[in-house]
Parts: structure tokens; C-alpha cells; sequence
């Protein structure tokens, strides 16, 4: 009977073929979809304020054409900063937060800030704080001197280009001690925005996950940290960390 030989060179390639679908199960693994959900636009006016209840002022702020005043308030015995924005001759309630007498409002992040977004836009963002633990983040527009809200999430939002794809995102934080966060990718011509809940992408919800100053993203899985960038769309886990974390 005859018996098929098999050589060294057969050999070499089974054995790559082996190592060649190892690694790319190994690969597979490691790379997790990252969908994202869209929504559109609040397009929500501010609420014109009687600018001559604007009292008890603690600090006033200019940003361009836009003046910002915070405001002194108590109720039930809880301090609050009230926060109004006047553009022309109208006054507008932006947003109230709690207030402690040791904070320094000049450098508050309840402040007015433009944000940087390359669009025909101009975006701008403030701050709520809500309690110790949690922050609320609300991005409004300027058409014909009235302010509109088409934004507010959960957290304290910084923009960031988390993927390199030379556009910034939004990235939402929140929650102590799991963090939980969410990237928000705006499209201006269509006034609508897409997100993506890091912590419910990674191995179907990590209890905690940020992003440190290297746009690595860090998730806690059992205790351990992974470590995962944004590629193509996609969530890589790489298994090196950073040196500097926040």
C-alpha cells in the first residue's frame, strides 16, 4: 500500500497555518465593536430672566458679546450659585449650582467657555454641579443674539480627538468610585450627535472605566486594569498601560 510521505516543508506549512489562525483568534479577541446611538438636536431656547432680579451678584464675566453674572442664593438652608448670561438687552437663567464660599469663581468651570469644534458653529459649553458626585454638561449656539441649548449630558464634559481621526469628540465622566464614561461624536450638519457607553462596549459593562492623558482607555474588569485605544472605529485592547494616569 502505498503511503503519502510527508516532508519537512509540509510540516512547515501546517505549522504555520496553526500560528496563523492562533494568531488571529488571539486578535479577533481582543478587538470589540463600538457602536454608537444618534439623537438630534435639543433645540432648546433659554428662558428670558427680568434682569432687575438679578442680585446678590458674586462674580461677573465677559466672553465676547456674552456676559455671564453668578449669583448668590439659599434655599432650605443649601447655598447656590444662579448663573444668568445677558446678550444685548435680554437676560437669560443658564443654570443653578451648589456653592461653597471657599471656591474661587474666577476660575470656576461653571464659567462660560467656547468650546473648539471645527465647524461653522460656534458651540459653546457650560458646567452645572449637582451634588459631590455628579456634574451636568450643557452646550448651547448664539442665532439672532438668542441662546439655544442642543446639548446637556451627564458628567463633566472635555473635548478630545479620542479616535485621530483630526476631529475632537465630546467625553463624558462621571460617578465615584465606578467611572462611567461616554464618547459623543457631533455632526453639525445634520444637528444631531452619535454616542457610544464605553463601559457597556467593553465585555458587555465594565463597572469602571476613564481615559488618561494618552486617549488610552482604561477599563476595570475583576479587579485588573485593560487597557483598549479607538481604531477604525473599534475598541483595541493593547495591554500596556500608561505612566501617567489621571
Amino acid at each position: 500500500m502505498y503511503k503519502m510521505a510527508i516532508g519537512p516543508k509540509k510540516i512547515f506549512i501546517f505549522l504555520l497555518c496553526v500560528i496563523s489562525l492562533f494568531v488571529f483568534s488571539s486578535c479577533t479577541n481582543n478587538v470589540y465593536n463600538l457602536s454608537y446611538k444618534e439623537m438630534g438636536f435639543l433645540d432648546k431656547n433659554l428662558k428670558i430672566t427680568d434682569a432687575n432680579k438679578i442680585n446678590n451678584i458674586l462674580y461677573e464675566y465677559t466672553l465676547k458679546d456674552i456676559k455671564q453674572t453668578l449669583c448668590y442664593d439659599s434655599i432650605d438652608g443649601v447655598d447656590y450659585v444662579i448663573s444668568y448670561i445677558t446678550i444685548g438687552n435680554e437676560s437669560y437663567f443658564l443654570g443653578s449650582s451648589s456653592y461653597s464660599k471657599t471656591n474661587d469663581l474666577s476660575k470656576s468651570c461653571l464659567l462660560l467657555s467656547k468650546t473648539d469644534f471645527r465647524s461653522n458653529t460656534n458651540l459653546y459649553k457650560f458646567n452645572e454641579i449637582i451634588g459631590a458626585n455628579y456634574a451636568r454638561t450643557s452646550y448651547l449656539t448664539i442665532k439672532d443674539n438668542i441662546p439655544n441649548i442642543v446639548m446637556t449630558i451627564d458628567g463633566m464634559a472635555y473635548e478630545k480627538d479620542i479616535d485621530n481621526d483630526k476631529k475632537l469628540e465630546t467625553i463624558s465622566e462621571y460617578g465615584t468610585p465606578g467611572v462611567q464614561t461616554t464618547i459623543y461624536k457631533w455632526d453639525f450638519e445634520n444637528e444631531s450627535v452619535a454616542y457610544s457607553y464605553l463601559n457597556e462596549a467593553i465585555f458587555n459593562y465594565s463597572p469602571s472605566v476613564y481615559i488618561n492623558d494618552k486617549s488610552q482607555i482604561i477599563a476595570y474588569m475583576d479587579g485588573k486594569k485593560e487597557y483598549y485605544i479607538i481604531k477604525n472605529g473599534k475598541l483595541h485592547k493593547t495591554g500596556k498601560g500608561s505612566s501617567k494616569e489621571y
